[in-house]
């Protein structure tokens, strides 16, 4: 048995005819089930909180199984593997630069580590453009990752509660053991709470809105500075994009409050003043001088992925009154430096087409009278407008959430909204098939 991979538009041939409750729903919901999963063992970090199951691989497991149910399930229905242009192509071009760079990498074992740990976000963000097929299912995934933020949230104020800080800033275990780590995973959610809040009766809207309370004080307590400007960029793009005059004002209202709490009860010992004085502001410069300088020797491939930290001694300035080994605190100069210019174009070219998609992807829907459907996608262009702004002060390239973000817009854009319809139905896009035994589909 031969197979070949062949991109096209049209529907493949099922190997059977699926019955009526699934060809209704669109596809089947195992691979949709094992994605929520994956999402709740991603926020609890259990295999970190408790270390026995870690012989499990619960994240790889879940994660495999995912895929592996979601390529069954569309051989075994007949449908194609979504990719959307250009931005999935984009993003697939930074993992080969990624998987390039090892080989020039000043750690070359860490770089093709870390290339390894990137194929696993971008299996998942494929994962996510093909499991959310519906208005419903996409819904579903939101608020899953917005009730999911509990788990860093309150571990994190355990931590704090006991003592256990980093340098008296809030931090929890595993990928959320950053500071700024932990207040970007949180910033994202804020925007696409309020869409779902808005929707929801008042008794339940105000829960949604305590629960946003308790992320807005442990984004505080990071004491985060890019995290609290990407939360109050976000919050301003939520108030401009908002059509009713009342969400605007109860926006701009959080906003406000926000910026009212930084300004009188921000407690960190560098804050938003006097940055020309402040270490931690000057050690940042620091790394983005030092990231030009590494993309000068390394112009093509960079000097490995996650591997701008060893490199680092052989090209900070000499003249440093610290001798700290530092990572690259802006996502772009990390790529950059890290990947060369490959890397740099791709990931920027990523970002910011799907700032673009989430943009047009709402016009439309709003054109279409489907101003529910087009408010959540509002929620996540503003969400992941957040996160374009934490990536100025902080090296998130391996960090799961942003990725995720982009596989829903990339999942909204193939939904169309149907005048008068209460969810929406996917749409032909850009896709990707597998053709088994060389036959070839009439409609090909």
């Amino acid at each position: 048995m031969s197979s070949t991979l062949q991109v096209q538009l049209a529907p493949a041939t099922p190997l059977f005819k699926p019955r009526a409750r699934v060809a209704a729903s669109g596809s089947a919901s195992l691979s949709y089930a094992l994605l929520l999963l994956f999402l709740l063992q991603l926020y609890s970090s259990i295999a970190v909180v408790y270390p026995a199951l870690e012989a499990a691989r619960p994240a790889l497991t879940i994660g495999g199984l995912a895929l592996a149910a979601l390529l069954l399930e569309r051989v075994w229905f007949g449908r194609c593997l979504v990719l959307v242009r250009p931005d999935s192509f984009f993003l697939v071009a930074f993992a080969c630069a990624a998987a390039l760079s090892a080989f020039g990498a000043f750690w070359p074992g860490l770089a093709a580590r870390s290339a390894a740990d990137f194929l696993k976000i971008l299996i998942l963000y494929f994962v996510v453009l093909n499991c959310v097929d519906s208005e419903k299912r996409l819904r579903g995934v939101v608020w899953t990752m917005v009730l999911a933020g509990l788990f860093p949230a309150l571990g994190g104020l355990r931590f704090f509660q006991n003592g256990q800080t980093v340098e008296g800033r809030l931090h929890w275990v595993g990928i959320f053991g950053n500071p700024n780590e932990l207040a970007h995973s949180l910033v994202i959610l804020f925007p696409v709470a309020v869409v779902l809040a808005s929707e929801l009766k008042l008794s339940r809207r105000l829960l949604v809105w305590s629960l946003l309370g308790l992320y807005a004080g442990v984004v505080y307590l990071t004491f985060s500075r890019g995290a609290l400007l990407g939360l109050f960029a976000a919050l301003a793009l939520m108030a401009l994009l908002q059509r009713r005059r009342s969400a605007r004002l109860v926006t701009a209202g959080l906003l406000a409050a926000g910026i009212l709490a930084v300004v009188f009860y921000w407690t960190r010992g560098e804050g938003f003043s006097g940055l020309g004085q402040d270490a931690s502001f000057q050690q940042r410069i620091t790394t983005f001088q030092t990231a030009l300088t590494m993309f000068v020797h390394h112009p093509l491939f960079g000097v490995g992925l996650a591997c701008s930290p060893v490199a680092w001694p052989f090209y900070a300035p000499a003249n440093l009154p610290y001798r700290t080994w530092l990572i690259i605190h802006n996502t772009f100069l990390q790529a950059l430096s890290e990947t060369g210019l490959a890397g740099f174009l791709s990931l920027s070219l990523f970002f910011i087409w799907t700032l673009h998609r989430a943009w047009k992807t709402a016009r439309l829907a709003a054109a279409a009278g489907q101003e529910r459907f087009s408010n959540l996608v509002r929620g996540l262009l503003a969400s992941f407008f957040g996160f374009f702004v934490c990536a100025m002060s902080g090296g998130f390239v391996l960090a799961w959430f942003p990725y995720i973000l982009a596989g829903l817009i990339g999942a909204a854009s193939r939904i169309q909204p149907h005048a008068g319809a209460s969810a929406a139905q996917p749409v032909p896009a850009a896709t990707v098939r597998f053709q088994w035994n060389g036959a070839r589909s009439p409609a090909e």
